[in-house]
């Protein structure tokens, strides 16, 4: 028997382990492809959310909610079989409850699993409240709105925490129905046992054991019910760390063999060279979300190979646009052609790779800035 329960404890938990190892593979595989319009819509707070307490769930709390359900059904079975070979009449109680039991069940089963969304759905404005904070930390000093940032945190947490009570207080309503239907088991087969003991239809040592399963259903009854409703409450988290496998990815990035390519011409070393390409933009117009409007319209411009071009101006008009047009970030209207080649019919790796790009707020990866922009020499 120790070593039957081993066994099985071990292929539950290797079981366990390849389930979220790879549910945290495909999310992260997904999430690099994400376009950007992702990332700026999306707080970085729910992002978080998904993948650190979404998941934890998954690694904690989905197995041992499996685990107790398993070895609650199958006690609940065994007593079941029991009492159903020892006094059959208890079988007509247990009928008799059984429509209360469900209708109860499925009621408290959606509810619950709802809370369970409403919770970790205002769980995500915490996180992105707290992230914001900590970046801006210098800036909200220098203005003094500590004390506002403070209290909209509050108010994030008592939303959260509104949400939890409610989850709590139909944990309790369903607590108190469940002990009623099952006193009302107990009761029908105390009733039950009496009468068909004065019939001589049991003996008082079959009544004796009856009774003794008979008074542990209405807890087991009770308690295979939450962990069945527990189940589908912590498989919430599943429920939205896979909605992360399905979100639309740029598409293109997975085909890279195919579409054309930007010619290029190499040494008599075999070494790769460079070519400086003409860029040409034809109408071009973009907008970060279909329904904003257009930050980019009808922008035609013509550079010359090897130019070296500057764009100047004020904020918001369109510096930044122009190289989310130029490396696809976004998709446009129009048409740019780098060379004599459309930039459209470019797989985005073989795009990206060619062009060269310091954002605004420039991270450097290397010893130099040289090195960051250029990328090592060897």
């Amino acid at each position: 028997l120790s070593i039957t329960i081993l066994a099985r404890n071990l292929l539950f938990v290797k079981g366990v382990m390849e389930s979220s190892r790879k549910l945290h593979s495909d999310m992260i595989a997904q999430a690099v492809f994400y376009p950007t319009a992702f990332f700026n819509t999306i707080p970085i707070g729910q992002i978080m959310n998904r993948f650190v307490k979404d998941l934890s769930a998954i690694d904690e709390a989905v197995p041992n909610v499996l685990n107790y359900v398993t070895q609650t059904g199958l006690t609940l079975l065994a007593t079941l079989a029991i009492v159903s070979w020892t006094a059959p009449e208890v079988l007509l109680v247990i009928a008799l409850t059984a429509l209360p039991f469900y209708y109860i069940a499925q009621h408290y089963r959606w509810s619950a699993r709802d809370l369970r969304r409403l919770q970790s759905l205002s769980r995500s404005p915490i996180v992105s409240q707290f992230t914001s904070a900590l970046r801006g930390q210098t800036i909200i000093r220098a203005f003094g709105l500590e004390h506002a940032f403070e209290t909209k945190l509050l108010r994030l947490v008592d939303e959260n925490m509104r949400c939890a009570w409610h989850n709590w207080a139909a944990t309790q309503w369903v607590t108190v129905w469940l002990e009623l239907i099952g006193t009302t088991v107990v009761l029908g087969t105390c009733m039950l046992a009496v009468w068909a003991t004065s019939q001589g239809r049991l003996s008082a040592g079959v009544v004796g054991l009856a009774l003794t399963y008979v008074i542990q259903l209405p807890a087991m009854l009770g308690w295979f019910l939450k962990e069945i409703s527990q189940t589908e409450i912590e498989f919430v988290a599943v429920e939205r760390a896979l909605e992360y496998t399905h979100n639309p990815v740029e598409a293109q990035i997975m085909k890279v063999s195919r579409g054309r390519s930007i010619s290029v011409v190499t040494s008599g070393a075999g070494q790769v060279v460079e070519l400086s390409l003409a860029i040409k933009m034809v109408d071009v117009s973009l907008r970060y979300r279909r329904e904003a409007e257009p930050v980019l319209k009808g922008v035609t411009v013509a550079i010359p190979a090897g130019a070296k071009v500057v764009c100047v101006g004020r904020t918001g008009a369109g510096k930044s646009s122009l190289f989310s047009a130029l490396l696809r970030l976004y998709d446009y209207s129009g048409r740019i052609q780098i060379g004599n080649v459309n930039a459209k019919s470019l797989p985005l790796s073989e795009l990206r790779s060619r062009v060269k790009l310091v954002p605004q707020l420039p991270q450097l990866f290397g010893t130099t800035i040289s090195t960051a922009i250029t990328g090592p020499l060897d």
